[in-house]
């Protein structure tokens, strides 16, 4: 073979072979890699080239030397005949030249006439199994591979080298940073005895044979790594590591272990340096053959956290061996003593600073001095000093302290590099660091593991008045003199590393309240200028704990149990934070981006004019936030904004209309009363609406010159020795209340408490409170057109429609763990990956696959329009997914859909009518089900306990089909298999003819268990189950509460103190829920003027309400109630029964039943033509026109009258009143807690003690939850009778109480507290028709009990579990009962008990079937006029109608104007409903 045809054979196995050497010279856009100052790079070279230059001196002509090129391309020796001119370069216009230019200081092998064969053997052979790359080759035979003609000679002269000799050299493909390159290498194996010494050494150190093979890859999945090929120089790499490993036996830091390794090879002659990547790969390598060991560790430097990776010796299994953490040390400490700085190891300072340093250690000790005395005041100029001193006193010592490690459990992997700095925790405290459920469900759904951690982060306004509080208190509030102030506690020259630690009784008491302020130490004044300036680090050092965590989020790296047991604690939450022990206050003291955050903050009110800021002396010396020093005002300005019309961020302009409130502080009242004045306003602003008319420009720009890191400071900067009177706020002062509208205050989710984590900030939400209703009278008096909600609780706490969104997204996760989800917004997430990042658009496609012949002929048999399927054809569809995701897991269905259809039509004969479109909708239609998806999982877990179904899915895995035909043959297969396998009788059971003693002694034999299917999803809302926890028992009560309040409110003036007794975090839970199930709304009035009024306001839906209402008219009670007080008040004994309405038909009709009488008075020609109207019909036609004889107009149905009345002695009903007392469980207050049980029983006569004994056990054994009527029958074998006796005497005397959400239970009087609220002076259990006052609310009542009676009059029979499931999305159980029990003492119910035997079995083999009791619901007769007399006069609220009264009588009298239509000789008297006061 020629040298030629070997290059083409070669070229076309390499995917980056070199160029063909037979290709035209004069072609463009070749692309090579070479190798330019030691640095791989990819050029494009395009010249000709010039096959021949000879240079004659006398003309300076030159002439071409013509050649043929076959000759050439035979024989590239040919070559050497050419002599190459000297040129100044080789990039020319007219081309380049082959060889390098001439240069008489370099030696060259052409000048000893050497054949280029020769030279490329020698060049690989040197380079070893290393390898060597075409361009350094190129260099040593003088050839410049840059040119086209150049880089063809060298190639062909390697290929040929390698072609002649393939038993002794070898290439292999390598990424040289991100370009691969060709290497080309002498191969070991020919001559394994040049390398028996570096193999021998690697046995010395390592004491066992290399387990490594020269041209061995090793490859590293998983660590984003790429391949380590085993060379001599790798060789050498590893032998020097574990030379380095027996001598140290700890390495710390990459950038020593490259520095070692790079001074070996120099030594050595090697003329490149190893990189970081190289070096990691060499250490996996040897990990990998247990060789050493490696872990990461976290070194805290200088109160940085770096994370460091060490490298040990093999006999060091754990990072907490006190030789690493020694290791560790010493290397730190020989760092700081180089002056460079750990682990990177660049130097701290460069040679012009090092004189600087030097002084300023020098001045440290005067600093010093000072510091030991700074109580009686310092100038600012002085704390900048100091804060210098702390700044540099804090490195030193926070070293001496690092001689702990915290070291990972797990050895290193993922991520490679020397060392990076964390925020976050160590991965060994991780676990620790992990939230529990009850965590999880405090934190909120769907939250992941983040940096940090809501321990009760509150909004923008909110977090905006805590500061401004405790800044005017920190720097205003105390007395002059006040000791001990904040540099007596923390001295502003030492670290906050060296502050002591101290407990609530060693700090001073300056407010004597459970407040931030109650150990907020005083700021004594600078001395050079006025009162009211701070620096930022010592109003941090001194701020309370409990006010961090509401304005900021904490580090998950903080100790959480130690955090949680100052939080939970209600004086310790407000100790400063330079008073929190070492672990904690450093872990929140050295986070820079908390600083960053409360500065931010502070500045946000500067641009409100509440304070300003210091320019700093040197911002190269103090780039930090700490060193920042605000001033408090003592005065401000607030516009009352309330009157403006309406707008989206601005107000009616100019400011001069509204009137001005301005403001002296100089208590903290006073800011408390400006922050609730400045919520009123916002609140009652009509803002935040669009307005398509006026459209308002918002300026994106100056929105985010307010944002975090953008803030000029220049904007609000004062010069701190001027004198201040009063600051202006940042203009333009368009926006509410006369500030910028960018900084968006009248947004309400800038004002909305955030009560999550109750347990820590309800102190701050009932400190709120207080504060808000201690100031509601003067803000009212302050604000003109003031919204009457705007101190609204429940207001508050109603979530909002971007809350709701974020909130739905993860309401599965807190089915599994709580079940405190809506059951409106229960979703099923189909793919659980993660969400991925957004794809580019693809190119438009046809939205709908073509059919082919068998869809089409599929279509022609189709008989609906729309497919329909059948449960089995839902079933086998599900199947075929399962089979899918358990051969391949993934959710798509990955085969061809066509696969689908052809196994449907073979199992399925009445599926062969559909098409592939219409049965793979009906699989994703399957698929969002929740059920469905878990039918599906059940079959992917049966399928994975068979074999047959394993082998198949290994020989999938193992060996990837790549046509569609063999997929589709092997899922059909795969299918057809696990279709057997799932529905073929189990062949281990028993037969089903065996008997059940043998079958219940084959299951304790087999060890099985016979369990029913649970549901994964309950039909009923968390607020109807029965309660399984305290938390639950709260939630439901909070839903009752919130449903009361609610339903009784009028334009939200209602009392709110009921809510003082539930926390934050509950009600708003149950809030969100019911928002989010529809029962609770905002209100959206048409009127623009009201809408103003009852904006976002919280109000029952109209949902809620479709629940009580019936099929008949609205008003049939009070209408019925009007015509049976007319027939009581006739003094003559019969009233005429007049109109068509609802009320006097059932007034008429009940005169069957209730002992009056009915008189039908008619005239005698109506008769007659009754008489005709019959002749005619039996002679004439029979036809269906013949019925039209009654609109005949000789026909007088106006001559028809009715007269009713009643009899004396009308039935003795019992009163509203009383009705009521039979659900009002509530007890006096003041009879809690009872007297113990024994002694209540000392009064009572003996023979009576023992039955209460046995009634009152098993409900005290019962705790919380209570025991049902049920439990104390089956442990006590009383009759009911007797049973409801003593319960009653048991309630009587406040020893038990009756509670419950599916039914009635009763509890100990000592478990109250978890149902019962202390309203008005009585304990109470709420329910819908509890008023926020504690009463019973008769509207309420009469409204969901005539929904009642209206469903058992529609469906006579019916159950009372049929009713409590209709109603149970609305009303829980228990409410339902009371209604019953009201309806029957009213006589408008019967109650049919009836015994059945339960048919339905728990599995089957149930032995015996217990009996089951259903009770029916019948109406009584005239139990709607028993109703009306009972509740007729009991005037329903507009919240239940949806009507005011006005619009009520109005619709009245239209009804009764229509029934009076033709009948002008009468004159009608209409209805009148008298209302009860």
């Amino acid at each position: 073979m020629t040298t030629k045809e070997a290059h083409f054979d070669n070229a076309n196995e390499v995917e980056f072979a070199e160029p063909d050497s037979a290709s035209d010279p004069d072609d463009e856009g070749f692309e090579e890699y070479h190798q330019d100052g030691g640095q791989q790079r990819l050029s494009t070279a395009t010249s000709k080239s010039n096959e021949a230059t000879s240079v004659e001196s006398s003309d300076k002509a030159s002439k071409t030397k013509h050649r043929s090129r076959k000759k050439r391309a035979l024989s590239p020796l040919l070559d050497l005949l050419d002599v190459a001119p000297a040129v100044s370069k080789n990039f020319s216009p007219n081309g380049g030249t082959p060889y390098l230019s001439y240069d008489e200081e370099t030696w060259n092998p052409q000048f000893l006439y050497r054949l280029p064969a020769d030279i490329a053997l020698n060049a690989i052979r040197e380079r070893g199994t290393e390898g060597v790359g075409r361009i350094e080759i190129g260099k040593k035979m003088g050839m410049d591979t840059t040119t086209k003609a150049g880089n063809r000679r060298v190639s062909a002269y390697i290929l040929t080298v390698c072609n002649e000799h393939p038993d002794h050299f070898g290439q292999y493909q390598k990424m040289e940073g991100k370009f691969r390159c060709i290497k080309y290498y002498w191969k070991a194996d020919s001559q394994p005895e040049q390398f028996t010494r570096l193999f021998e050494e690697f046995e010395r150190l390592a004491g066992t044979p290399c387990p490594f093979k020269l041209g061995q890859v090793v490859k590293f999945p998983n660590c984003n790594l790429s391949t380590l090929r085993i060379s001599d120089v790798t060789l050498h790499r590893l032998i020097d590591l574990l030379d380095l490993v027996d001598r140290h036996r700890v390495l710390v830091t990459f950038h020593r272990m490259i520095k070692a390794i790079s001074e070996r090879e120099l030594a050595r002659g090697y003329d490149f340096t190893i990189d970081k990547k190289s070096l990691v790969k060499c250490l996996k390598a040897l990990e990998s053959v247990q060789l050493i060991t490696m872990f990461d560790t976290l070194v805290v430097a200088e109160s940085v956290e770096n994370k460091v990776r060490i490298v040990c010796h093999r006999d060091i299994h754990s990072a907490d061996d006190p030789e690493v953490i020694q290791v560790i040390q010493a290397t730190v400490d020989e760092y700081h003593k180089e002056g460079r700085v750990f682990p990177h190891g660049q130097l701290r300072f460069s040679v012009k600073k090092r004189a600087e340093v030097e002084a300023r250690k020098s001045s440290a000790d005067s600093l010093a001095a000072v510091n030991s005395d700074c109580s009686n005041g310092i100038d600012l100029k002085l704390r900048y000093s100091l804060l210098r001193l702390q700044t540099s006193l804090s490195a030193v010592l926070r070293k001496a302290e690092t001689n702990e490690v915290r070291v990972v459990a797990d050895k290193a992997g993922g991520k490679e590099g020397d060392a990076e700095q964390t925020s976050g925790p160590s991965p060994k405290n991780k676990k620790e660091s992990h939230l529990d459920a009850a965590d999880v469900s405090l934190i909120g759904e769907g939250s992941e593991l983040v940096s940090s951690i809501d321990y009760g982060y509150q909004s923008k306004a909110l977090r905006l008045f805590i500061l401004h509080e405790l800044a005017f208190a920190f720097v205003h509030s105390h007395p002059e003199g006040t000791k001990p102030t904040v540099y007596d506690l923390f001295p502003p020259g030492e670290s906050f590393a060296t502050y002591p630690e101290r407990s609530v009784d060693e700090l001073t008491v300056y407010v004597d309240e459970e407040s931030p302020l109650r150990f907020l130490p005083p700021m004594p004044p600078f001395t050079d200028i006025a009162r009211g300036w701070f620096m930022l680090h010592d109003f941090f050092v001194a701020m309370p704990l409990s006010v961090f965590v509401s304005i900021a989020y904490v580090n998950r790296s903080v100790d959480r149990k130690l955090l949680l047991s100052y939080l939970c604690d209600p004086i310790k939450r407000h100790i400063p934070i330079g008073c929190l022990p070492l672990d904690l206050r450093m872990a929140v003291l050295k986070d820079k981006k908390v600083a960053r955050q409360i500065e931010h903050i502070l500045l946000t009110l500067a641009a409100m004019g509440l304070m300003a800021v210091a320019a700093s002396p040197d911002p190269k010396c103090f780039p930090f936030a700490r060193a920042t020093v605000f001033y408090v005002s003592k005065r401000a300005a607030l516009y009352d904004t309330s009157t403006s019309g309406r707008g989206y961020a601005t107000v009616t302009l100019p400011l001069s209309n509204y009137d001005r409130y301005s403001y002296e502080f100089n208590t903290t009242d006073d800011v408390v009363l400006f922050w609730h004045h400045l919520r009123a306003i916002v609140q009652s602003t009509p803002l935040s609406f669009r307005n398509d008319v006026n459209s308002e420009e918002v300026s994106q720009a100056r929105h985010k010159k307010y944002s975090l890191g953008q803030f000029e400071k220049a904007l609000v900067t004062v010069d701190p020795n001027s004198e201040i009177d009063e600051l202006i706020p940042l203009g333009p002062h368009e926006g509410c209340a006369g500030f910028d509208s960018a900084l968006y205050l009248h947004l309400k989710r800038h004002w909305d408490i955030d009560p999550r984590q109750n347990s820590y900030v309800g102190w701050f939400i009932a400190r709120f409170r207080r504060q808000s209703d201690k100031m509601r009278h003067v803000v009212e008096s302050r604000v003109a057109n003031l919204k009457k909600d705007w101190n609204s609780y429940v207001k508050s706490l109603m979530p909002s429609e971007l809350e709701l969104t974020k909130t739905k997204k993860n309401m599965h996760k807190a089915a599994s763990n709580e079940g405190m989800v809506p059951a409106a917004t229960r979703s099923v997430t189909i793919d659980p990956v993660k969400k991925r990042p957004p794809q580019k658009k693809a190119a438009p496609t046809k939205k709908k696959r073509p059919m082919d012949s068998v869809d089409i002929v599929s279509a022609q048999n189709r008989l609906h329009l729309r497919s329909r399927f059948s449960s089995r054809e839902r079933d086998l569809l599900i199947m075929i997914r399962a089979v899918g995701f358990f051969l391949n897991p993934v959710y798509r269905f990955w085969l061809d859909p066509a696969v689908v259809r052809d196994i449907m039509h073979e199992y399925i004969p009445e599926s062969r009518s559909k098409t592939v479109q219409s049965l793979m909708a009906a699989g994703v239609r399957e698929m969002v089900r929740p059920a469905r998806l878990a039918y599906l999982q059940r079959i992917v877990r049966n399928l994975s306990t068979f074999q047959e179904m394993r082998d198949l899915r290994f020989q999938l895995a193992s060996a990837p089909l790549s046509t569609a035909e063999s997929k589709t043959s092997f899922f059909k297969n795969a299918f057809d298999i696990a279709n057997r396998l799932l529905y073929i009788e189990h062949q281990a059971l028993p037969v089903t003819a065996t008997s059940n003693k043998q079958f219940e002694a084959y299951l304790r034999n087999s060890h099985m268990i016979v369990s029913a299917e649970q549901s994964l999803m309950s039909p009923v809302p968390l607020r109807s189950q029965t309660p399984k926890s305290l938390t639950h028992i709260h939630h439901c009560v909070a839903v009752n509460i919130l449903l009361s309040i609610l339903i009784h409110s009028t334009d939200g003036a209602f009392s709110e103190s009921i809510l003082d007794q539930i926390s934050a975090a509950v009600i708003s839970k149950a809030l969100q829920i019911l928002r989010s199930d529809g029962l609770v709304s905002r209100s959206r009035a048409l009127d623009p003027h009201l809408m103003v009024i009852t904006r976002n306001q919280a109000m029952i839906s109209y949902y809620f309400r479709h629940f009580f209402t019936h099929r008949f008219h609205p008003d049939t009670i009070e209408q019925t109630l009007s015509v049976c007080n007319s027939f009581d008040d006739n003094i003559e004994g019969s009233e005429e029964v007049q109109g068509d309405l609802p009320g006097a038909l059932i007034a008429a009709a009940s005169s069957f039943c209730n002992n009056g009488y009915l008189e039908v008075s008619v005239d005698e020609d109506v008769f007659q033509m009754f008489e005709q109207a019959a002749l005619d019909q039996g002679t004439g036609p029979q036809s269906i026109k013949q019925i039209r004889y009654l609109e005949n107009t000789d026909l007088h149905l106006e001559q028809i009258h009715v007269y009713g009345g009643m009899t004396s002695d009308l039935p003795i009903l019992p009163t509203w009143q009383s009705l009521l007392a039979l659900i009002d469980w509530s007890q006096p207050a003041d009879k809690h807690p009872p007297l113990p049980f024994e002694e209540f029983l000392l009064d009572i006569p003996v023979s009576e003690r023992k039955i209460l004994r046995a009634v009152y056990k098993p409900i005290s054994s019962s705790g919380a939850f209570g025991a049902t009527m049920g439990d104390l029958k089956k442990a006590t074998d009383l009759t009911a009778e007797s049973l409801r006796k003593t319960l009653k005497d048991l309630m009587n005397a406040c020893q038990i109480m009756c509670v419950g959400v599916d039914e009635h239970r009763w509890i100990a009087a000592e478990f109250s507290t978890a149902w019962c609220l202390n309203v008005s002076g009585r304990l109470v259990t709420p329910r819908p028709w509890t008023m926020p006052s504690g009463e019973i609310c008769p509207a309420t009542v009469r409204w969901m009990a005539e929904s009642v009676l209206m469903t058992v009059v529609t469906s006579p029979g019916i159950t009372l579990k049929e009713i409590c499931f209709r109603l149970e999305f609305a009303l829980q159980a228990a409410a339902i009962h009371d209604l019953v029990m009201v309806l029957k003492e009213a006589h408008c119910l019967l109650e049919v008990v009836e015994a059945f035997e339960n048919m339905t079995l728990s599995s089957p083999f149930q032995k015996e079937n217990p009996e089951e009791f259903v009770t029916y619901l019948l109406p009584a007769a005239g139990c709607f006029e028993t109703f009306a007399r009972i509740f007729g006069g009991i005037s329903l609220l507009p919240a239940m109608t949806g009507r005011t009264d006005g619009e009520k009588e109005e619709e009245f009298g239209r009804d009764a104007d229509r029934s009076s239509v033709g009948e002008k000789e009468v004159n009608v008297t209409l209805p009148v409903v008298e209302r009860a006061l």
